[in-house]
Protein backbone atom coordinates (compact mmCIF):
# COMPACT_ATOMS: atom_id res chain seq x y z
CA UNK A 1 0.00 0.00 0.00
CA UNK A 2 1.19 3.35 -1.02
CA UNK A 3 1.82 6.00 1.91
CA UNK A 4 1.59 8.86 -0.42
CA UNK A 5 -1.70 9.86 -2.81
CA UNK A 6 -1.04 9.84 -6.48
CA UNK A 7 -2.39 13.55 -7.50
CA UNK A 8 -2.41 14.32 -11.37
CA UNK A 9 -0.13 11.56 -11.94
CA UNK A 10 2.74 12.74 -9.55
CA UNK A 11 3.26 11.44 -6.03
CA UNK A 12 1.61 13.69 -3.23
CA UNK A 13 2.31 13.61 0.37
CA UNK A 14 -0.39 15.07 2.56
CA UNK A 15 0.81 16.78 5.92
CA UNK A 16 -2.87 17.69 7.02
CA UNK A 17 -5.18 18.92 9.87
CA UNK A 18 -8.35 18.12 10.41
CA UNK A 19 -11.67 21.41 11.66
CA UNK A 20 -13.83 20.47 14.11
CA UNK A 21 -16.57 18.07 13.52
CA UNK A 22 -19.24 21.07 12.53
CA UNK A 23 -16.73 23.70 11.39
CA UNK A 24 -17.92 22.87 7.90
CA UNK A 25 -21.21 24.40 8.43
CA UNK A 26 -19.66 27.75 8.67
CA UNK A 27 -17.37 29.42 6.83
CA UNK A 28 -16.35 32.06 9.63
CA UNK A 29 -15.32 29.25 11.93
CA UNK A 30 -13.06 27.44 9.02
CA UNK A 31 -11.19 30.32 8.82
CA UNK A 32 -9.54 29.70 12.31
CA UNK A 33 -8.57 26.40 10.96
CA UNK A 34 -7.16 27.63 7.39
CA UNK A 35 -5.08 30.22 9.07
CA UNK A 36 -3.78 27.61 11.79
CA UNK A 37 -3.08 25.03 8.70
CA UNK A 38 -1.43 27.80 7.10
CA UNK A 39 1.05 28.43 10.12
CA UNK A 40 1.68 24.97 10.41
CA UNK A 41 2.54 24.33 6.77
CA UNK A 42 0.11 22.36 5.82
CA UNK A 43 -0.69 21.39 2.44
CA UNK A 44 -3.66 19.25 3.42
CA UNK A 45 -7.36 20.10 5.14
CA UNK A 46 -9.93 16.98 6.34
CA UNK A 47 -13.21 18.54 6.48
CA UNK A 48 -16.39 16.63 7.73
CA UNK A 49 -19.23 17.00 5.35
CA UNK A 50 -22.59 15.62 6.46
CA UNK A 51 -26.09 13.44 5.10
CA UNK A 52 -28.02 16.38 7.16
CA UNK A 53 -26.07 19.09 5.54
CA UNK A 54 -26.00 17.89 1.67
CA UNK A 55 -29.97 16.73 2.08
CA UNK A 56 -31.96 18.33 4.73
CA UNK A 57 -35.28 17.37 2.90
CA UNK A 58 -34.99 14.22 1.80
CA UNK A 59 -34.57 14.21 -2.18
CA UNK A 60 -33.84 17.79 -1.99
CA UNK A 61 -30.01 18.10 -2.19
CA UNK A 62 -27.78 21.57 -1.23
CA UNK A 63 -24.31 21.73 -2.02
CA UNK A 64 -24.08 25.03 -0.92
CA UNK A 65 -21.40 24.46 1.52
CA UNK A 66 -19.41 21.78 -0.55
CA UNK A 67 -18.61 23.96 -2.72
CA UNK A 68 -17.82 27.07 -0.77
CA UNK A 69 -15.40 24.58 1.49
CA UNK A 70 -14.04 23.67 -1.91
CA UNK A 71 -13.22 27.13 -3.00
CA UNK A 72 -11.76 28.00 0.36
CA UNK A 73 -9.21 25.01 0.00
CA UNK A 74 -8.58 25.89 -3.44
CA UNK A 75 -7.91 29.71 -2.93
CA UNK A 76 -5.80 28.48 -0.24
CA UNK A 77 -3.75 26.54 -1.86
CA UNK A 78 -4.17 23.29 -0.01
CA UNK A 79 -5.74 20.33 -1.21
CA UNK A 80 -9.15 18.29 0.57
CA UNK A 81 -10.28 15.48 1.85
CA UNK A 82 -13.98 15.28 3.12
CA UNK A 83 -14.82 13.28 5.78
CA UNK A 84 -18.95 11.43 5.27
CA UNK A 85 -20.73 11.88 8.36
CA UNK A 86 -23.97 10.26 7.91
CA UNK A 87 -25.58 6.59 9.18
CA UNK A 88 -22.61 6.55 11.91
CA UNK A 89 -20.18 9.37 13.92
CA UNK A 90 -18.33 7.89 16.76
CA UNK A 91 -21.26 5.02 16.64
CA UNK A 92 -23.92 7.41 16.69
CA UNK A 93 -26.78 9.00 13.87
CA UNK A 94 -26.25 12.83 15.23
CA UNK A 95 -25.44 13.67 11.35
CA UNK A 96 -28.28 12.18 10.07
CA UNK A 97 -31.16 14.40 8.34
CA UNK A 98 -34.21 14.88 10.55
CA UNK A 99 -36.67 13.44 8.39
CA UNK A 100 -34.40 9.81 8.94
CA UNK A 101 -34.28 10.51 12.86
CA UNK A 102 -37.65 11.72 13.24
CA UNK A 103 -39.44 8.13 10.52
CA UNK A 104 -38.33 5.16 13.17
CA UNK A 105 -40.66 2.86 11.00
CA UNK A 106 -38.78 3.31 7.34
CA UNK A 107 -35.48 3.70 9.33
CA UNK A 108 -35.29 1.07 12.27
CA UNK A 109 -32.54 1.98 15.50
CA UNK A 110 -30.83 -0.26 17.39
CA UNK A 111 -32.16 -1.90 19.78
CA UNK A 112 -30.46 -3.38 22.73
CA UNK A 113 -30.68 -6.62 24.41
CA UNK A 114 -34.02 -5.53 26.66
CA UNK A 115 -35.67 -3.92 23.75
CA UNK A 116 -34.06 -0.01 24.54
CA UNK A 117 -33.78 1.50 21.56
CA UNK A 118 -30.46 3.20 21.03
CA UNK A 119 -29.39 6.77 19.23
CA UNK A 120 -27.95 4.75 16.28
CA UNK A 121 -29.58 3.36 12.75
CA UNK A 122 -29.59 0.15 12.12
CA UNK A 123 -26.59 -1.29 9.60
CA UNK A 124 -29.32 -4.64 9.15
CA UNK A 125 -31.89 -2.84 7.31
CA UNK A 126 -32.20 -1.81 3.54
CA UNK A 127 -33.79 1.32 3.60
CA UNK A 128 -31.04 2.79 6.14
CA UNK A 129 -28.26 1.77 3.85
CA UNK A 130 -30.11 2.79 1.01
CA UNK A 131 -31.06 6.48 2.58
CA UNK A 132 -26.88 7.07 2.86
CA UNK A 133 -25.84 5.27 -0.55
CA UNK A 134 -28.23 7.54 -2.22
CA UNK A 135 -27.34 10.88 -0.71
CA UNK A 136 -23.26 9.75 -0.79
CA UNK A 137 -23.40 9.04 -4.24
CA UNK A 138 -25.47 12.26 -5.19
CA UNK A 139 -22.07 14.00 -3.00
CA UNK A 140 -19.64 12.44 -5.22
CA UNK A 141 -21.06 13.20 -8.83
CA UNK A 142 -21.48 17.11 -7.99
CA UNK A 143 -18.17 16.81 -6.73
CA UNK A 144 -17.04 15.01 -10.17
CA UNK A 145 -18.67 18.01 -11.63
CA UNK A 146 -17.65 20.77 -10.12
CA UNK A 147 -13.94 19.81 -8.53
CA UNK A 148 -12.18 20.78 -12.08
CA UNK A 149 -8.61 20.55 -10.77
CA UNK A 150 -9.01 18.04 -8.27
CA UNK A 151 -8.71 20.02 -5.57
CA UNK A 152 -10.45 17.04 -3.07
CA UNK A 153 -7.96 14.06 -3.29
CA UNK A 154 -9.73 11.65 -1.12
CA UNK A 155 -13.11 10.83 0.89
CA UNK A 156 -13.01 9.35 4.30
CA UNK A 157 -16.75 7.24 3.97
CA UNK A 158 -18.09 7.21 7.92
CA UNK A 159 -16.45 7.33 11.16
CA UNK A 160 -16.11 5.13 13.52
CA UNK A 161 -19.03 3.01 12.73
CA UNK A 162 -20.20 0.72 15.09
CA UNK A 163 -23.10 1.36 18.20
CA UNK A 164 -22.71 3.36 20.80
CA UNK A 165 -24.91 2.62 24.00
CA UNK A 166 -26.23 -0.25 26.29
CA UNK A 167 -25.49 -3.41 24.06
CA UNK A 168 -22.49 -5.27 22.46
CA UNK A 169 -25.05 -5.86 18.86
CA UNK A 170 -28.04 -4.73 17.22
CA UNK A 171 -30.61 -7.25 18.85
CA UNK A 172 -33.54 -5.90 16.03
CA UNK A 173 -35.65 -8.69 14.20
CA UNK A 174 -33.34 -7.76 11.36
CA UNK A 175 -30.42 -8.03 13.22
CA UNK A 176 -31.34 -11.27 15.19
CA UNK A 177 -31.99 -12.92 12.04
CA UNK A 178 -28.54 -12.31 10.51
CA UNK A 179 -27.10 -13.01 14.06
CA UNK A 180 -28.79 -16.70 13.81
CA UNK A 181 -27.43 -16.98 9.78
CA UNK A 182 -24.35 -18.74 9.02
CA UNK A 183 -21.40 -16.90 9.43
CA UNK A 184 -20.36 -14.94 5.94
CA UNK A 185 -18.11 -17.03 3.80
CA UNK A 186 -15.50 -13.92 3.97
CA UNK A 187 -15.48 -13.87 7.24
CA UNK A 188 -14.75 -17.60 7.70
CA UNK A 189 -11.83 -17.44 5.11
CA UNK A 190 -10.27 -14.64 7.15
CA UNK A 191 -10.07 -16.79 10.14
CA UNK A 192 -8.91 -19.95 8.27
CA UNK A 193 -5.94 -18.07 6.55
CA UNK A 194 -5.21 -16.30 9.77
CA UNK A 195 -2.53 -17.25 12.44
CA UNK A 196 -3.32 -14.47 15.58
CA UNK A 197 -5.82 -11.96 16.76
CA UNK A 198 -8.25 -11.92 19.55
CA UNK A 199 -11.10 -13.54 16.66
CA UNK A 200 -8.92 -15.67 16.01
CA UNK A 201 -7.63 -16.93 19.01
CA UNK A 202 -12.07 -17.29 20.27
CA UNK A 203 -12.31 -19.08 17.51
CA UNK A 204 -10.01 -21.66 17.70
CA UNK A 205 -10.88 -21.86 21.80
CA UNK A 206 -14.56 -22.62 20.30
CA UNK A 207 -13.83 -25.64 18.09
CA UNK A 208 -12.46 -23.69 14.55
CA UNK A 209 -15.56 -24.72 13.19
CA UNK A 210 -15.73 -23.72 9.38
CA UNK A 211 -18.96 -23.35 9.27
CA UNK A 212 -22.29 -22.36 11.79
CA UNK A 213 -23.94 -19.25 12.73
CA UNK A 214 -21.90 -16.48 15.15
CA UNK A 215 -22.58 -18.01 18.33
CA UNK A 216 -21.69 -21.61 16.78
CA UNK A 217 -18.64 -20.53 16.14
CA UNK A 218 -17.72 -18.11 18.14
CA UNK A 219 -19.62 -19.09 21.21
CA UNK A 220 -20.71 -16.13 24.13
CA UNK A 221 -17.83 -14.52 23.05
CA UNK A 222 -20.00 -13.55 19.46
CA UNK A 223 -21.86 -10.39 20.82
CA UNK A 224 -18.51 -8.68 21.77
CA UNK A 225 -17.96 -8.06 17.91
CA UNK A 226 -20.68 -6.18 17.59
CA UNK A 227 -19.33 -2.67 17.91
CA UNK A 228 -17.93 -2.45 14.29
CA UNK A 229 -15.85 -5.48 12.99
CA UNK A 230 -18.12 -8.19 12.40
CA UNK A 231 -21.39 -6.97 12.60
CA UNK A 232 -20.69 -4.37 9.93
CA UNK A 233 -18.88 -7.03 7.80
CA UNK A 234 -21.79 -9.40 8.06
CA UNK A 235 -23.91 -6.47 6.86
CA UNK A 236 -22.06 -5.88 4.30
CA UNK A 237 -22.10 -9.37 2.55
CA UNK A 238 -25.88 -9.01 3.15
CA UNK A 239 -26.35 -5.76 1.23
CA UNK A 240 -24.22 -6.46 -1.15
CA UNK A 241 -26.71 -9.03 -1.84
CA UNK A 242 -29.69 -7.64 -1.90
CA UNK A 243 -28.81 -3.88 -3.00
CA UNK A 244 -26.00 -3.86 -5.02
CA UNK A 245 -26.60 -0.97 -6.49
CA UNK A 246 -26.52 0.72 -3.63
CA UNK A 247 -23.53 -1.51 -2.49
CA UNK A 248 -21.58 0.57 -5.21
CA UNK A 249 -23.13 3.96 -4.30
CA UNK A 250 -25.27 4.31 -7.29
CA UNK A 251 -22.00 4.08 -9.88
CA UNK A 252 -23.93 3.52 -12.89
CA UNK A 253 -26.39 6.29 -12.24
CA UNK A 254 -23.34 8.79 -10.87
CA UNK A 255 -20.54 7.39 -12.99
CA UNK A 256 -18.45 7.91 -10.43
CA UNK A 257 -15.54 5.14 -10.53
CA UNK A 258 -13.59 5.99 -13.79
CA UNK A 259 -10.36 7.36 -14.53
CA UNK A 260 -10.11 9.48 -11.92
CA UNK A 261 -11.84 7.86 -8.99
CA UNK A 262 -11.33 4.08 -7.82
CA UNK A 263 -13.10 2.59 -4.58
CA UNK A 264 -11.11 0.87 -1.87
CA UNK A 265 -12.06 -1.50 0.44
CA UNK A 266 -10.09 -2.53 3.43
CA UNK A 267 -11.36 -5.11 5.52
CA UNK A 268 -9.38 -6.54 8.41
CA UNK A 269 -11.14 -8.91 10.89
CA UNK A 270 -7.50 -9.25 12.88
CA UNK A 271 -6.66 -5.70 13.56
CA UNK A 272 -10.11 -4.42 14.22
CA UNK A 273 -10.07 -2.15 11.40
CA UNK A 274 -12.86 -1.46 9.46
CA UNK A 275 -11.99 1.33 6.74
CA UNK A 276 -13.62 2.67 3.50
CA UNK A 277 -11.52 4.67 1.52
CA UNK A 278 -11.85 7.02 -1.97
CA UNK A 279 -9.38 8.14 -3.49
CA UNK A 280 -8.46 9.92 -6.35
Amino acid sequence: MNHYFNVNGKPFFAFGGQSQNCSGYDSAELEYFWRALKLSGGNTAEIPISWEMVEPEEDKFDFTRVDSIIEEARSGGFKLIFLWFATWKNATMKFAPEWVKTDRKRFPRVLSYDGYELSVLSSHYAENCRGDAKAFSAVMEHIHEVDYDNTVIAMQVENECGILGKTYRDHSPEANREFEADVPACIMDNLVKATEGAEYEIWQKCGAKTSGNWYEVFGEDAANFGHAEVEILATLENLSEREGDAARLDTGRCNLVDERWELVVVVSVNEHHLIFVLCA
